[in-house]
């Protein structure tokens, strides 16, 4: 079987831009819904916080490490009960987008 020297090329390159979109770090979203039994529209900035570890009931900011915790948020205008809204980790985050922390 015999590979025409185009179509090897072609191949290469799709197999390299495969290996580098399996590299690229996840973009990390989340979806919150407002609860209907909240009755009212709401408004505010929406904050997301992420530290390491899995056994924390409660995450807060830590002045002396600002680094240990990650915060993402989000302007919201106008939710109703029942709707949802995504938010970016990474469009507006401290210290840092959110693909950025270590495992733990």
């Amino acid at each position: 079987m015999r590979i025409c020297k185009p179509y090897l090329s072609f191949l290469a390159t799709i197999l390299f831009a495969a290996t580098a979109l399996a590299q690229e770090p996840q973009h990390l979203f989340f979806r919150v819904t407002l609860a209907p039994a909240i009755g009212m529209p709401a408004s505010g900035r929406l904050l997301v916080f992420l530290a390491s570890g899995t056994s924390a009931k409660e995450v807060d900011m830590n002045q002396f490490q600002p680094s240990a915790v990650y915060v993402a948020a989000k302007e919201i205008p106008y939710l109703k009960p029942g709707e949802a809204i995504d938010i970016d980790t990474d469009d507006l985050a401290f210290p840092a987008a959110f693909f950025h922390p270590q495992a733990g």
